[in-house]
């Protein structure tokens, strides 16, 4: 993968590179190593290309994420399963809704197990 970056970099006429943002994948260490080192021979590896790797701030952040959802698992899987207790049958949903207007509280939501952002 370097030597295609360093082909393409070289046919654009790109000779300067300060970072690269990559995946958070052990095969793109590699090629970022491997990139350096064309920037090395190229002369143009700054700061032996210390700064040059910068990891994807989504990734980590999605990491994080999952890594705090494991911590809440048992809980979201109890919402999970409530929601799916009130909206297998609509008379506990019309409870529900009943429920609300008893306690005044506004309902104007639908009940909704997970929604995928992907």
């Amino acid at each position: 993968m370097a030597n295609g970056i360093g082909k393409c970099l070289r046919e654009w006429g790109i000779n300067k590179i300060f970072t690269v943002t990559i995946y958070n994948a052990s095969s793109n260490y590699v090629m970022v190593k491997e990139l350096s080192k064309h920037l090395t021979k190229m002369g143009t590896n700054l700061k032996n290309a210390d700064h040059l790797l910068v990891r994807c701030m989504e990734h980590i952040m999605n990491l994080v994420v999952q890594d705090g959802l494991k911590e809440s698992y048992l809980s979201i899987e109890r919402v999970r399963h409530s929601v799916r207790y009130v909206r297998q049958y609509p008379t506990r949903l019309k409870m529900l809704k009943e429920s609300c207007d008893d306690e005044q509280l506004s309902c104007k939501k639908y009940l909704f197990l997970d929604i995928s952002t992907r």
